[in-house]
């Protein structure tokens, strides 16, 4: 399911650490967070723009403490939409690499989000996950889906629900160390070459 919050915390699988500009961590968040919002599951595929879209999200804004610019462990991957909404936002917020957010928001088939919890529904309300086109695109994407499953279009479900064709071999990055160097024999690029990678996720 596309729009399936995770019922685990996301557990890293990445630590680089050293580079002198968060950007730089893009790549290994990408990979680290799937390719796609951390917060509203849109995925790069569905920017005309792909991962130029996405940016690097400082779950406590550096506004509040600059000491995490630069931490891996606080650096998330968000759209556009969910980055700019939640701004400097810090406090009420659930960190997803603590609190499954598959506990406090589900999906319906209308689009909508529903909120589980209290926390849930801050989710909703500061990132305006329910906002008139948030909600049609997730009820589009979920019909487009079904539609392609039933014609077992293989090809059309991996151009809508697939990995990006640019999978960061996180081999040839080099920070200055890498608290998790094992997660880079198992990034996606690497399951690619092994012929591990599933067509769609």
């Amino acid at each position: 399911m596309i729009f399936v919050y995770p019922t685990k915390a996301h557990k890293r699988r990445h630590g680089p650490d050293g580079y002198r500009d968060y950007q730089s961590y893009k790549d290994w968040l990408r990979d680290e967070f799937t390719f796609r919002c951390v917060y509203c599951l849109f995925r790069e595929l569905w920017y005309p723009d792909r991962h130029r879209a996405f940016g690097v999200d400082h779950f406590v804004p550096k506004s509040v403490d600059e000491t995490l610019a630069l931490n891996y462990d606080n650096l998330l991957y968000s759209c556009p939409w969910c980055n700019s909404n939640k701004s400097a936002e810090i406090g009420p917020l659930l960190d997803p690499c603590v609190e499954p957010y598959g506990e406090h928001l589900e999906v319906g088939e209308d689009g909508c989000l529903k909120a589980n919890s209290a926390d849930g529904e801050i989710l909703i309300d500061v990132l305006l996950l329910n906002e008139a086109d948030k909600k049609a695109f997730r009820k589009r994407m979920l019909s487009q889906l079904e539609l392609l499953e039933k014609l077992g279009d293989k090809e059309k479900l991996k151009e809508y629900f697939g990995f990006p064709l640019n999978l960061p071999d996180l081999r040839r990055k080099r920070p200055r160390e890498n608290r998790r160097s094992e997660g880079v024999a198992r990034c996606y690029y690497v399951l690619r070459e092994r012929g591990e990678l599933p067509e769609t996720y």
